[in-house]
């Protein structure tokens, strides 16, 4: 099956495409270690749930998207750091 997508986002009379595709379960899995990565030594119920779930936010939108707009100025969506 095709996991890819295209998105395109209106705002400012600026059309920002994106292109991705969807996780698998094995992807999923990496983005938790991620997370747990960010905050060592931390149980995930440690972690204030905003964090968690901002941090996890930002994790799944870097693994899945793999191009982000050149309009925005960035390499990556950040969190925390």
């Amino acid at each position: 099956p095709n996991r890819n997508f295209r998105i395109t986002v209106a705002h400012g009379g600026i059309d920002y495409s994106f292109q991705g595709k969807i996780l698998n379960p094995a992807e999923r899995r990496m983005v938790d270690v991620r997370v747990g990565q960010k905050f060592p030594g931390l149980a995930f119920e440690q972690i204030p749930l905003e964090t968690f779930n901002w941090t996890r936010i930002c994790e799944t939108l870097n693994k899945a998207i793999l191009t982000l707009p050149p309009e925005l100025g960035v390499e990556k969506i950040n969190d925390w750091d």
